[in-house]
């Protein structure tokens, strides 16, 4: 792994230590993705009408399945508790759509911060 996605991924995930948005209206519940190394990271950010799905992958790991495992295990869990998971993704972030479809998300008509809304079909 190199150096600098060490150190981003560090200062990211000291950033989500409070588990809560600044203003306590959001739970953020964040994961690292390990194996033998860390591979990169799945979060859920719990409102109280949605559970919005965020993963990325370090770059050396990146077509390995990774996002896919670790996507799939986080749905999995949250759809005991909140019947609505999403994720926005960016309208060109084609290898986070292609996760998405994988995991059981389709893209919805709708967008959320200039991203579109996909939504997980249970």
């Amino acid at each position: 792994m190199h150096a600098d996605d060490l150190h981003a991924l560090r200062a990211r995930l000291r950033r989500w230590e409070s588990r809560r948005s600044p203003d306590g209206s959001e739970l953020w519940l964040n994961w690292l993705v390990l194996d033998e190394a860390p591979a990169g990271w799945v979060q859920a950010t719990i409102l109280p009408d949605v559970a919005l799905v965020a993963y990325a992958v370090l770059p050396a790991r990146r077509g390995e399945g990774v996002a896919t495992e670790a996507v799939t295990a986080l749905v999995a869990w949250l759809h005991a508790e909140h019947p609505v998971v999403e994720a926005n993704i960016a309208h060109d972030n084609v290898a986070s759509q292609h996760v998405a479809r994988r995991c059981g998300f389709v893209r919805t008509d709708r967008t959320r911060g200039g991203e579109a809304v996909w939504a997980h079909t249970s």
